[in-house]
């Protein structure tokens, strides 16, 4: 990630979760601390695509926020409600995020960004993070604990080291946080993590304030600090981090001793070139008039597929003909025939429909 992209996100994501998703206290003013430190190149991630997510989620956190109060005196005092509207308000496009943001009751802004998703479902995903070729796509997941150094000894990150750690469940003070399962298409690893990030200065005393944590790509370089802190403080920070995606790993670098806290409530996962998912519609059947004519249209495509062909059945022969087969206006396949038999005889119609899937 280029540091002047990383120094801009963060200065965007200096938001602490509240107390309806996690237990946390606000973050202090930000003062940006710069640590620079020579390492191996970082691993292949689009930065322009990773700050577009960054800048996303940072909108959509900010909305949610604004919008708590509304949405605790309307009784949404469960937490859900909170990972529910930033999922929706990462598929909107920026005509219906500025519907959502326009409103001031939060009931009306949940209605709107769910009906704003339905009415962009086929391509919303592009709509909110740019082009299918580089972009990453918002998935949340459950919150859960990917690192607790509070949990056995030995675990406190000390001042000056980089230490690394894993994106799921496999760190000290981990729960049962497996983020792969709540990836569609099973097991790889995130380009990034949306994550509420706690240091707990409890007890921890000697150095001054304005010391910084940096979070980044294992065998990446260092950029800008994720948050600052001070002794004896506990805060909270929200943001994005990048991972390692060859390996699934990150880094945490303090400059002074610090016991660190990640919770997940979202990753971010890379564009996939998918096969069309195709279907047949139900065929629409109807029986020809002896020396008669017979039109038939096979069944609309259902929403989020496109008409792509169809078929006419049962109308070759010596005694009949397919007169015409093609799309009608409404992309339904449209199918004629001609009987010159004398009997009567079943026929039937249906469109071919396929989609790409996507995420």
């Amino acid at each position: 990630m280029a540091l002047n992209e990383d120094i801009e996100m963060n200065h965007a994501l200096r938001l602490a979760i509240s107390g309806a998703l996690f237990a946390a206290t606000a973050c202090p003013a930000f003062a940006q601390t710069e640590p620079v430190e020579t390492a191996a190149p970082a691993p292949r991630i689009d930065s322009s695509a990773l700050a577009r997510a960054q800048m996303r989620f940072s909108r959509a956190f900010a909305l949610s926020s604004r919008f708590e109060s509304s949405a605790n005196a309307q009784g949404y005092a469960n937490a859900n409600w909170r990972g529910e509207f930033i999922a929706n308000l990462m598929k909107l496009d920026d005509q219906e995020l500025a519907r959502v943001a326009a409103t001031s009751d939060f009931a009306e802004a949940a209605y709107l960004a769910r009906s704003g998703v339905l009415a962009t479902a086929s391509g919303a995903q592009a709509k909110s993070l740019g082009t299918n070729a580089s972009d990453l796509v918002y998935v949340p997941i459950n919150p859960c604990r990917i690192l607790d150094t509070r949990q056995g000894s030995g675990n406190t990150i000390l001042a000056g080291t980089t230490t690394t750690y894993v994106y799921s469940a496999t760190n000290p003070g981990a729960g049962a946080c497996a983020v792969a399962n709540a990836i569609p298409g099973g097991a790889f690893v995130p380009a990034a993590e949306a994550v509420n990030v706690t240091i707990d200065e409890t007890g921890i005393t000697g150095f001054p304030a304005g010391a910084f944590l940096a979070i980044f790509p294992q065998a990446g370089a260092l950029g800008s600090s994720f948050m600052n802190f001070g002794p004896s403080q506990i805060i909270a920070n929200a943001g994005v981090i990048s991972i390692n995606q060859s390996n699934g790993q990150f880094s945490v670098k303090a400059s002074a001793t610090a016991n660190v806290i990640i919770d997940v409530f979202g990753v971010f996962i890379p564009p996939q070139a998918t096969a069309l998912e195709c279907l047949d519609t139900t065929k629409v059947t109807g029986t020809i008039a002896g020396s008669g004519n017979l039109t038939l249209l096979g069944a609309a495509c259902p929403a989020t597929y496109s008409p792509t062909g169809g078929g006419c059945f049962g109308g070759a022969g010596n005694s009949r003909s397919l007169e015409e087969a093609t799309f009608n206006v409404n992309g339904q396949w449209f199918c004629r025939w001609q009987d010159f038999s004398g009997a009567s005889y079943e026929l039937a119609s249906s469109t071919h429909c396929c989609r790409i899937p996507g995420r």
